[in-house]
């Protein structure tokens, strides 16, 4: 399997790998055709509360919110990807609601 990785899908670098099914597709935007075509939902259980990215790979989702939702004002939960609002306090500059705090305890 290694072996096949690194001949078939590490050879070219243009190429983006389904990461459910392994199919090879050359730009993004087939990839995400694909993805709305072949994949339903319920084998993409990981979704993004922000802008609905769906994924099988729950660390996909965490990528995700990281590069995507960044300079936002929100925070991720890391262990159900619950999304909560962060507040601008004028007294401590950004501060997260009391809610995140609850939610974590």
């Amino acid at each position: 399997m290694q072996t096949h990785i690194e001949k078939v899908h590490q050879s070219n670098s243009c190429v983006l790998v389904c990461r459910i099914c392994e199919k090879d597709h050359t730009t993004h935007r087939t990839l995400s055709a694909h993805m709305r075509t072949v994949h339903k939902p319920c084998e993409m259980p990981y979704v993004c509360q922000l802008c609905s990215f769906r994924s099988s790979l729950y660390d996909d989702i965490i990528d995700h919110f990281n590069k995507k939702h960044d300079k936002t004002r929100h925070v991720l939960c890391f262990y159900c990807l619950k999304v909560f609002k962060v507040s601008l306090s004028s007294r401590h500059g950004w501060g997260l609601t009391q809610s995140f705090y609850q939610h974590l305890q």
